[in-house]
């Protein structure tokens, strides 16, 4: 978390919000949750018990001794949230914000704070407009698929591929399918890609085999763009030109692309 005077948009989240009170279609509630959990740059109103001052560079300075406290909203359930504003307007809606300070928090920052108080009920996100909330055991869901804020994409290397057990994803993988493709779409050079389960040496991950050359930005956007519908799994991600990539496109169908049935 860091103050700032800097204006802070999220018009992305905004907009997905908006598509979920439209229709709230599961689809719509994915791609909001990938908003809030991986780009997502909220401002946090806090109380502070010294005004903040202006460093040397013109930056804003706590001064030493200042203690800070967040302001809190009180749910339906009568629970307090920790409050997350998608931009310097959403938060003036709120008529207390005269007296607080905004810092700006990311999802991990918040998950901290849950973490460090039990008595808390969750996150509300915008809560004199589009006000969505995520309780608690929403949050701690989020966590679970979240594996670390470091996750990259990465071209396995297997030595011998025949060790390999290939089998179907088990359960409805149609979010994360469709979250790959929108992250393809804008990447001309993959013509296909398929998606599977691998087991190597009694480790369980998902496969992606992709029709493509393969590159490091590739490959973290892709697992940036997986990341929430992994439910804590390992994503490797292959070449379609490998011995183990021509068998995963033998055994299925792509999902996307020119091979997609």
């Amino acid at each position: 978390m860091y103050f700032t005077q800097e204006p802070v948009s999220n018009p992305a989240c905004v907009e997905a919000m908006r598509q979920v009170r439209l229709q709230n279609t599961a689809e719509n509630q994915s791609r909001l949750l990938e908003e809030i959990v991986l780009r997502g740059r909220f401002i946090l109103p806090l109380l502070l018990s010294e005004q903040v001052v202006e460093d040397e560079q013109g930056r804003p300075a706590v001064p030493q001794g200042t203690t800070a406290k967040v302001s809190l909203l009180i749910g339906g359930d009568g629970k307090n949230y920790l409050p997350a504003f998608t931009s310097k307007e959403a938060w003036e809606k709120w008529p207390a914000h005269t007296k607080q300070y905004m810092v700006v928090a990311v999802f991990k920052d918040y998950v901290e704070m849950l973490d460090n108080d039990e008595n808390l009920g969750g996150i509300v996100v915008d809560a004199f407009g589009e006000s969505y909330m995520l309780p608690r055991a929403v949050v701690e869901r989020l966590k679970q698929i979240r594996p670390s804020a470091a996750v990259s994409g990465k071209v396995e290397k297997i030595e011998d591929s025949s060790k390999i057990r290939l089998h179907a994803p088990k359960g409805n993988v149609l979010d994360l399918k469709r979250a790959v493709s929108r992250y393809l779409k804008a990447q001309p050079s993959v013509k296909s890609a398929y998606l599977c389960m691998m087991q190597e040496g009694g480790r369980e991950s998902y496969l992606l085999v992709l029709g493509a050359g393969i590159s490091r930005e590739l490959t973290d956007g892709l697992a940036r763009a997986a990341m929430p519908y992994l439910h804590g799994k390992p994503l490797r991600i292959m070449p379609l030109l490998s011995e183990l990539g021509e068998r995963v496109s033998m055994t299925y169908e792509s999902f996307y692309g020119a091979g997609k049935q």
